[in-house]
């Protein structure tokens, strides 16, 4: 990696012209050597590649070296015929090429006339022989009879080494979920507009991506990848859409759950009610035959369920105390149920399990034309429409979290093939919105009305482990992209090259209920709050930026058995400029520090260049291939690449405010509550008077104004064998390491002993620059056995480590550190950090029973099983002292920390081997506790999933499957995280788990 300095613009302005910035690769790249019987290379051969689906027909000629080229082939089967004089014709059919393939085959031409001919049935290649990357195709097998809950693609994504989930958050090669690009047919597809995920924020849609009823292959790419990626530290999640055909198919289908087929949840005495219905179906096929084709889709669900929901709530003796001392906290106390589970009566919380009404609902459609305008030309433009809607209920029974959300999104691709040379042209367009309200925001001051929206909603109590608050929140914004690569072949090198300019927007609308804290019971009784925290929100504004960049890269072919890759790009992120639709505010308004002793801020930057942007970001990629025995079974792969990304949205949105003196948020200390008289209640719109009347500073959010792009060196080095037709092994190490990520701090903590803060002109403020660094090290391990005796089937294997200073992220995340001087010493491993990962796949067609009488056939032919086995090490878990100074955790006295019964006794954490920090007058912790961050692991987990399916034919043409899928087969307990809050009763208590056996019952009917 090279970073030169910005005041070059001479240099910056050559590297500005264009590229691949948020460009996925969908096509595939085909390389063919054309010899004769002794090895002597054919020039001039013809070679025609024709799409067995579509007919559409793509030509080259093989070169001096007996090469030819096939760039930019959309994923398809294909048959290849190669000609030339004195030759037979070789005819290879059903070559299947997937997206993001790079595939080379040496093709022996027999001596004979060309009126004989030479026909091979092709099959997948086992081994990758021409680059460098790490890359996992889950083909159409895989996407449409693997177990999938809900038919949701994110459930195929951890079918592969180094990938984790979390709902719809993707983490490859320990580069956080900011690390991955989230793509569908190659644009831009993240449901979250301010950081790549599957999901839309809060994960809430079941759909995520697009529908499987539209998906060909998921592509995953991690690792040392060509350049024309970007904006990906760890790697690319990239979804291919299926497309129409000379053929009609089509597709209905039903999925149905009931409270009925499932095990009861473990920590319920009954099964909640459940009632799901997902429907839809699709038609595919020709519009004119050989020339247009289409794909329409259609997609929804209903669900009426019960859901489990858990947590800490006040006894009936700190009730009636509370209500005694204040009468004013009646009103937050009516929102919270009484402890239903065993407890200490004369305690001050237990635990409340039950359930509450979700409701979620979705209308999904695609539509996909593609036009073979000519043998030259091709494009295609693929359609996608969500509209779900989602409740989910809480605790307190008032404060159900409901959803709204809106996704239009469209990618089309242009292509244009010639004999030395192929463009292709692509547009993207990706719109996120999302609203979401938490019910509780709908309660209002019972004794006076609001000025504003939100100034007078009801304050919240955040105490000895239990609480409740919410807010109400418009996200999203639509993004738009622009694509140009050219490929073409000189010699032995393979040059593609282009440009992009991508058009990134974020929006929100923003205010939040008063969170109100108190350290102690006796601070709750005195109302003395430790902690108030006012979000007096934002007016709607939409921030955009714009980015641009530029890739070159040259796969050299020096011999037939070694293939160099190289690739160089740099990428242009420039920073991020809010206003509302009249131009006016809220605006961004940044500001840095003049030193880090006092917090005294630098003057407010310009309103339209809120931190500086990053122009030169030059990244080089190297790698090889080499097949040491020639002939494509062994090969020996490796390399290094450099990987920028950009800023996530997310962190900008608290630096954007409606005024200079109106903050997003401020956050006041006891000292300070004690200083300024408050109490509880308080409203937004009383304490904005004292904010913004200069008495006490709000609690800005500070971006480092010369922030720069964070990145990441990845290095590989793997071997891959195949051991036989249709099995392959590969192993690998792949690490990564982490530079000038992006972390916040809290800055302008009170002094634990004064209570004073060193600017006092301000409250506390989130600090963003780029403190973090990451270390990702894994050996990676996967054999696979592709269709053949009815049987597909996979396994992978990670072990792997992570370790950072921060979150080990590049997104909203934050240090956990309570020093903001001494980083160093919060190393440890990065969130979400699994030691082993271990996952099965496998499709298994059990035989026809074909010359079996009618009746044994119908009975016992026709089966099929399919399994996906996922068992993990758990991750790290942070135990937190809440007190006056965030960050702060407990003291480890010795002793074994967690405990061997724990699955006996929901007892995980061993209270006897911990002990709170002891605290001052002012609510903070006198020292900082000696236990460090993330320093101990959860509970790890395994389940299987499985599916049964009978295949009906009907005629030739006609199929109805009968499925029955079953998500935690063995109904195994799979524990979740326990209390980490050392102040809560339930501290070191497990109070859930990751869900009880479900059975989902399919009908699908294809033609």
């Amino acid at each position: 990696m090279v970073r030169y300095p910005k005041n070059r613009p001479a240099l910056a302005a050559a590297f500005l012209m264009a590229a691949s910035l948020r460009a996925q690769v969908t096509t595939a790249t085909f390389y063919g050597i054309v010899t004769d019987p002794t090895g002597a290379v054919v020039a001039g051969a013809a070679a025609t590649l024709t799409n067995e689906g579509t007919q559409a027909v793509l030509r080259q000629t093989s070169d001096a070296a007996g090469e030819f080229a096939f760039n930019f082939v959309p994923p398809g089967s294909y048959t290849l015929r190669v000609q030339a004089t004195g030759f037979k014709v070789s005819l290879n059919k059903g070559i299947p090429l997937s997206a993001a393939e790079s595939l080379r085959r040496t093709f022996a031409l027999e001596v004979g006339a060309v009126s004989e001919s030479v026909e091979v049935t092709s099959q997948a290649a086992l081994v990758n022989t021409v680059s460098a990357e790490q890359r996992e195709s889950i083909g159409t097998t895989q996407v449409q009879e693997l177990p999938l809950s809900r038919r949701n693609v994110a459930g195929l994504v951890t079918l592969s080494t180094g990938v984790t989930r979390s709902g719809g958050d993707v983490y490859l090669n320990g580069a956080g979920r900011g690390g991955t690009s989230v793509a569908v047919d190659g644009t831009d597809a993240t449901g979250n507009p301010e950081r790549p995920s599957l999901a839309m924020f809060g994960g809430f849609n079941y759909i995520n991506g697009i529908s499987i009823e539209a998906v060909g292959e998921v592509q995953i790419i991690k690792g040392v990848i060509p350049a024309e990626y970007t904006r990906s530290m760890g790697g690319n999640l990239n979804i291919i859409s299926r497309s129409g055909s000379n053929q009609f198919h089509g597709s209905l289908f039903e999925n149905f759950r009931a409270e009925n087929l499932n095990a009861r949840l473990q920590f319920l005495s009954t099964k909640p009610g459940v009632t799901f219905n997902q429907f839809g179906g699709s038609l595919a096929g020709p519009i004119l035959k050989d020339r247009l084709f289409g794909l329409f889709v259609y997609e929804g669900y209903r669900e009426r369920a019960f859901a489990a929901v858990s947590g800490n709530v006040p006894t009936e003796r700190l009730r009636n105390d509370m209500l005694r001392a204040v009468p004013a906290y009646k009103t937050f106390l009516d929102t919270l149920p009484l402890p239903n589970q065993p407890h200490n009566t004369a305690g001050t919380t237990g635990q409340f399990i039950g359930a509450g009404s979700r409701k979620n609902t979705d209308n999904h459609m695609v539509i996909k034309p593609d036009w073979r305008i000519s043998d030259s030309m091709s494009a295609s433009v693929t359609f996608t429409r969500f509209r779900p809607t989602a409740e989910q209920p809480r605790v307190q029974p008032i404060n159900s979290r409901q959803f709204t959300g809106v996704t239009d999104r469209v990618s089309a691709i242009f292509t244009y093939f010639k004999s030395r040379w192929t463009s292709e042209s692509r547009y993207g367009y990706n719109k996120n919105v999302v609203d979401r309200l938490d019910a509780i925001f709908n309660v209002k001051d019972p004794n006076r009305a609001e000025n504003k929206a939100g100034g007078r909603r009801l304050p919240c109590i955040n105490a000895l482990g239990f609480g409740g608050c919410g807010e109400i929140l418009t996200l999203g914004a639509p993004n738009h992209s622009f694509d140009q690569k050219v490929a073409f072949i000189t010699g032995r090198h393979s040059l593609k090259f282009g440009g992009v300019f991508f058009r990134r927007s974020i929006g929100r609308a923003n205010i939040e209920n008063p969170d109100i804290r108190f350290q102690n019971e006796a601070d709750l009784l005195a109302n003395i709050p430790n902690l108030v925290q006012m979000t007096f929100g934002t007016d709607l504004y939409t921030a955009r930026s714009k980015e641009w960049g530029m890739f070159l890269q040259d796969d050299f072919r020096v011999n037939k058995k070694l293939v160099v890759n190289f690739g160089i790009r740099n990428d242009y992120f420039g920073n991020y400029v809010a206003s509302a639709k009249d131009g006016g505010p809220p605006h961004a308004y940044n500001r840095g520090f003049v030193d880090f002793a006092t917090f005294r801020h630098t003057p407010i930057r310009p309103i339209d260049n809120p931190f500086d942007s990053d122009g030169i970001n030059i990244a080089p990629r190297v790698g090889f291939s080499y097949n040491p025995d020639g002939n494509s079974r062994n090969v020996i792969r490796g390399g290094f690449s450099t990987m920028f990304t950009n800023m996530a949205g997310e962190t900008v949105t608290q630096t954007v405010q409606n005024s200079l003196v109106d903050p997003f948020r401020s956050a006041f200390s006891r000292a300070e509550a004690l200083q300024f008289g408050l109490k509880y209640p308080q409203y937004n719109e009383d304490v904005i008077k004292l904010v913004a009347g200069g008495a006490s500073g709000g609690s800005p959010r500070v971006i480092n104004p010369q922030i720069v792009s964070p990145y990441a060196f990845n290095l590989y080095f793997g071997i891959q064998r195949q051991l036989s037709a249709a099995m392959a092994l590969e192993t690998a190490y792949a690490g990564n390491r982490g530079v000038k990520w992006h972390t916040s701090r809290q800055a302008n903590e009170v002094n634990p002993l004064t209570g004073i803060r060193p600017n006092p002109a301000f409250a506390r403020m989130d600090y963003w620059d780029n403190a973090d660094s990451t270390w990702y090290n894994s050996w990676q391990t996967s054999l696979r056995y592709r269709m053949s005796n009815r049987l597909t089937a996979n396994i992978h294997h990670t072990w792997s480590k992570a370790t950072a200073y921060g979150a080990g992220d590049v997104g909203w995340t934050s240090t956990n550190t309570p020093n903001f001087y001494d980083l160093r010493s919060n190393h440890a491993l990065a969130d979400g950090s699994v030691l082993h990962v271990f996952n099965v796949d496998a499709v298994y067609e059990l035989p026809r029973l074909g010359s079996s009488t009618a009746a044994v056939r119908h009975a016992l032919g026709g089966w099929q099983v399919s399994t996906i086995f996922n068992a993990q090490t758990g991750a790290g878990i942070n135990l937190s002292h809440p007190t006056g100074i965030s960050g702060t955790r407990p003291d480890y006295l010795g002793g074994q920390p967690i405990l061997d019964n724990y699955r006996g006794t929901l007892v995980y954490l061993n209270r006897a081997a911990f002990a709170a920090v002891p605290e001052n007058n002012l609510g903070n912790a006198i020292r900082l506790g000696n236990l460090g961050r993330n320093a101990l692991r959860g509970p790890g987990r395994w389940a299987a999933d499985v599916s049964f399916g009978k295949n009906f034919s009907i005629g030739e043409r006609y199929r109805l499957q009968i499925r029955t899928d079953l998500f935690n087969a063995f109904n195994h307990t799979n524990y979740g995280n326990p209390d980490t809050n050392i102040e809560s009763a339930n501290f070191g208590r497990i109070t859930s788990t990751a869900g009880a056996r479900e059975i989902q019952l399919n009908a699908r009917f294809v033609f």
